[in-house]
């Protein structure tokens, strides 16, 4: 049902395809990196960078393994990931990552399913296993993605600037797109806190307007949409909490989106990228 009404929008294409356009097209995540700091988006725009900006931390890997297991499911999870490793009949235990069998032991991993496999660790596969349980154990989240279409890329313009999306799941009822943002975290209690400081506002609201933009170019009408965010911790008891983003909060980032993308306009067209630090600011300690 979703892929028939919006098949003209929603395009399939694997992660590194996608993240190879970044330099074709405006991403929500390079928007946030603008909005903390010109700069900073400037050099990792431009490689200038003395660390790699796209270098995978453990929790990065985590993270991207649980949204394959839960929103593409087992199939496409096993095709992604090698877990665990080669067994030392000696000490009943996984060969270290720095042996020759394990490295073997990938490379034969990798011959067989692809040169994109990943390689996660046994610990890791029971945090993984048991987020995706909680996300199925959870009624309104497993609800909200018992049927729809996972990980689809949107492209459109904004203010004449190219943008695109990766829309972790999309699903469709008789009135409502319902567009659905699955988050990690180590603590569900802070998770509106870890929304203001990681600028979830800016990134939800970028999916939902880049998505009613194509549909209105393409469509000549604006979807209506619904925006969601499913929150899973990292650590037993592996909370789920599913999060509806008020429609009042989306306007008011959309606004300053629009302001920042007008902001990043005019240092592209300067080649000016401050850090905005530059003016003296107030310390007010309470």
């Amino acid at each position: 049902m979703t892929e028939n009404l919006y098949e003209k929008i929603l395009i399939e294409e694997p992660f590194p395809i996608y993240l190879e356009k970044n330099d074709q097209y405006l991403s929500s995540h390079q928007l946030m990196d603008f909005a903390r700091c010109p700069k900073l988006y400037h050099l990792k725009r431009t490689g200038a960078l003395t660390v790699d900006p796209n270098k995978n931390s453990a929790d990065m890997i985590l993270g991207r393994a649980a949204h394959t297991l839960i929103l593409e499911g087992r199939i496409v999870f096993d095709q992604s990931y090698a877990v665990g490793g080669p067994i030392n009949d000696k000490t009943g235990k996984e060969f270290g990552r720095e042996t020759q069998t394990y490295a073997k032991w990938l490379a034969d991993q990798k011959a067989e399913k692809g040169s994109a496999l990943e390689a996660i660790t046994t610990d890791q596969w029971y945090v993984i296993s048991n987020m995706a349980q909680s996300v199925k154990a959870h009624v309104e989240a497993s609800k909200l993605l018992k049927c729809g279409v996972a990980e689809r890329v949107v492209r459109t313009s904004l203010l004449d600037v190219p943008v695109q999306i990766r829309i972790d799941w999309l699903t469709v009822n008789d009135l409502f797109v319902h567009i659905v943002d699955l988050k990690t975290c180590n603590d569900l209690d802070a998770f509106v806190y870890d929304a203001r400081k990681y600028l979830y506002g800016i990134q939800f609201a970028f999916y939902r307007t880049v998505f009613e933009e194509a549909c209105r170019v393409e469509y000549g009408q604006r979807s209506r949409t619904q925006f969601f965010a499913i929150a899973v911790e990292k650590k037993e008891p592996f909370r789920v909490g599913l999060f509806e983003v008020a429609d009042d909060t989306l306007d008011r980032y959309e606004k300053k989106n629009a302001e920042l993308i007008n902001t990043f306009r005019e240092c592209r067209n300067t080649n000016e990228w401050p850090t905005l630090y530059e003016d003296v600011r107030l310390l007010e300690i309470q």
